[in-house]
């Protein structure tokens, strides 16, 4: 029996626009709005990619991984190449596009929370003061 329902949305138009900007280094939602699509359609896709062992999906899913990497790769030589000039606007975009793999490491310490937590509570009335630290508190039970 045929398949029924409304035709994909991953044309080869809308696939090309899509890999098109990402591997110029958008992020999802500005490359999905450019191919016409929904962020909530790309993420569909991804998921069924994932899944698969082969079809649209998955080839789509590992062209994204690829023009990823590619708008990575393309971004690190540019710094390379442009580091004596100001290197500053590839590093920042490098921060941001992969924080994981570019950001800057954060590391904050119980004491730092409590700090935190003590200057946020302080201008509140006693019985306010109360409710947050109980809030707090039953927050770490669970």
């Amino acid at each position: 029996m045929a398949n029924v329902g409304r035709p994909s949305k991953l044309t080869s138009k809308v696939r090309k626009r899509l890999l098109d900007a990402i591997r110029t280094g958008n992020r999802y939602e500005a490359a999905c709005t450019y191919a016409g699509i929904t962020y909530t359609t790309l993420r569909r896709w991804i998921l069924t990619g994932e899944e698969a062992k082969s079809g649209k999906y998955r080839e789509f899913c590992e062209a994204l991984t690829r023009a990823e990497a590619e708008a990575e790769v393309r971004m690190v030589a540019q710094w390379q190449k442009h580091m004596p000039e100001d290197w500053r606007a590839i590093r920042d975009f490098l921060e941001r596009r992969h924080p994981d793999a570019w950001g800057k490491k954060l590391a904050v310490t119980l004491e730092d929370k409590r700090k935190v937590v003590d200057e946020l509570i302080a201008g509140l009335s006693e019985k306010a003061q109360r409710q947050v630290l109980e809030a707090l508190a039953e927050g770490e039970r669970l």
